[in-house]
Order: structure tokens, then C-alpha cells, then sequence
């Protein structure tokens, strides 16, 4: 699939979700201040349900799975029958096309890093199995002094935020301040070379 024809796929796909999309566009690219606390409430909330449910981690991905196959069956259905033909418009449109422009631009990120890594394996195994190697183990070693229902919770609500993360700039201003830190580091251990 080229990076031309995703999109068009990608808004197929979507189609009977397209009312709910630019319904939460607007929430998810925190459009209004307290956006992003009714984001995280609403996750803290279902997180301390899962929590004092006690539920199994099989049990858990089994109701997570039900909740998705009938959202999947039943808002296609109720968006197509109820809701779009009556109120659907041209800037409905264009910003369903956005979203899924979006979409498909976070996909296409995921991918490249794949690919980064898997052209570093095969052009340069030297610095592949280490990075892969230190990381992976510091990622062993939170996850064993950190609760996995915390770390979740934490992942979760920095995929949910992160649309807004990035709509708002903070994304590119973090990003920029570690690149200066790391600007500084590498620019003083040469200096002291």
C-alpha cells in the first residue's frame, strides 16, 4: 500500500465511524481548556473500575474485546441509519478527511520506525543489539518496581492525550528541548575531549 493510497483506504475503513470522529475530534484535539481533564477522568474512571473489579488479565482483554465487537457492530449502524444523512455537511466532510489524514500520518510513523530498526539490524547489528538489549532491560526493570496497572493507565492516557499533545505544540517543544540537552551533552563531552 503507498503512502497515496492509505488514506483512501483508511477513510473506507472508517466510513461508519466517520460521525463519531468529527464528533470527538473536537475533544480529542482539546478544542476547549478542560478537554483534557474530562480525557483523563474518564480514563482514571474506567481504570478504577478495572482496578476494584480485580478482574483477571484474561477476563479484562476478553470485556475490552466485547466492548470493541459490539461498539464495531453497533455505531457503524446507528451513524448510518440515525445520524448522516440528516446532518452530515460539506465541513463534516473536511474534517472527517482531516482526521483521517491524521490517522494515517500516525501510522505511516509507526511503520517507518519499524523499518528504521529493522534496516538498523541488517546494516549495523553493533549498535542495533545494544540500544535493543539496554532498553528492553530498563523496560523490564520499571516494569518490575511498577504496578502494570499503573504503567497501563499511564500509556493509555498518553495515547489518548497525545493528539491534543501534538495539535497544541508541546510534542515539537519537547522534542526541541531534548535536542538541545543532548545538543549540550554531546557539545561538552567534545569540549573535554
Amino acid at each position: 500500500m503507498s503512502t497515496t493510497e492509505s488514506p483512501k483506504s483508511l477513510e473506507k475503513c472508517l466510513q461508519g465511524w466517520r460521525c463519531v470522529l468529527v464528533q470527538a475530534y473536537p475533544l480529542i484535539t482539546w478544542d476547549k481548556p478542560y478537554y483534557p481533564y474530562i480525557l483523563s477522568g474518564t480514563i482514571a474512571t474506567i481504570f478504577l473500575i478495572i482496578w476494584l473489579s480485580n478482574a483477571t488479565i484474561l477476563t479484562t482483554f476478553s470485556l475490552i474485546g466485547l466492548i470493541v465487537t459490539i461498539a464495531d457492530y453497533v455505531v457503524p449502524l446507528i451513524s448510518t441509519h440515525y445520524l448522516e444523512p440528516r446532518f452530515w455537511q460539506d465541513s463534516d466532510e473536511e474534517k472527517y478527511k482531516k482526521i483521517v489524514y491524521h490517522i494515517s500520518q500516525g501510522s505511516q510513523t509507526i511503520s517507518s520506525f519499524i523499518n528504521y530498526l529493522k534496516d538498523l539490524k541488517s546494516s549495523n547489528s553493533k549498535i542495533y543489539f545494544p540500544i535493543l538489549f539496554i532498553s528492553l532491560s530498563f523496560s523490564a526493570w520499571i516494569g518490575n518496581l511498577v504496578n502494570n496497572l499503573l504503567l497501563t493507565f499511564i500509556m493509555v492516557n498518553f495515547i489518548v492525550l497525545l493528539p491534543g499533545l501534538r495539535h497544541h505544540g508541546y510534542i515539537d517543544k519537547a522534542h526541541e528541548q531534548v535536542r538541545g540537552i543532548f545538543a549540550k551533552v554531546l557539545g561538552g563531552s567534545k569540549k573535554k575531549d
